[in-house]
């Protein structure tokens, strides 16, 4: 089984729009196809991908680079409610780390979530990422210091 990326294009955005999330996740996280059309009218500021396992997708995720501090971002990341707890996540965000270092090569990446989604603290502090100490419209802001 292989996790990978692929760009949302005109025959999977219906599929990105339909994963689910549980109840509580749902308030931690804007929906895809929200985050679908700040990726069309960014100006190229965002992109996203499909994260697939073998040929279907699992999750999605959408990342890019701010023009005015340069930091990397990645704004959204999601695994689909019935592929959590695989370790599947794991994969696809070193997955993302690897295409954000590939297109930016940045000394950094930085990731943003509610204070309340211990799941994702604990998954991202397991992947090297810290706590800043800075807020970003009430959520928290983690970097991950990348060596050369």
């Amino acid at each position: 089984m292989t996790i990978t990326l692929r760009e949302i294009n005109k025959d999977n955005w219906r599929t990105a729009a339909k994963l689910n999330l549980t109840e509580q996740q749902k308030t931690f996280i804007a929906p895809n196809w929200y985050s679908m059309l700040q990726v069309v009218y960014s100006g190229g500021e965002l992109y996203d991908r499909g994260i697939y396992l073998d040929d279907e997708m699992i999750g999605y995720t959408m990342m890019g680079q701010d023009p005015a501090n340069k930091r990397c971002y990645i704004d959204r990341f999601m695994i689909a409610l019935e592929h959590q707890g695989k370790g599947h996540g794991r994969v696809a965000m070193h997955a993302i780390i690897d295409a954000l270092k590939t297109r930016y090569n940045p000394d950094s990446i930085f990731i943003t979530f509610e204070p309340e989604n211990a799941i994702a603290r604990k998954l991202y502090e397991s992947l090297g990422f810290v706590d800043t100490g800075e807020l970003d419209d009430g959520e928290l802001v983690f970097r991950l210091p990348l060596t050369s």
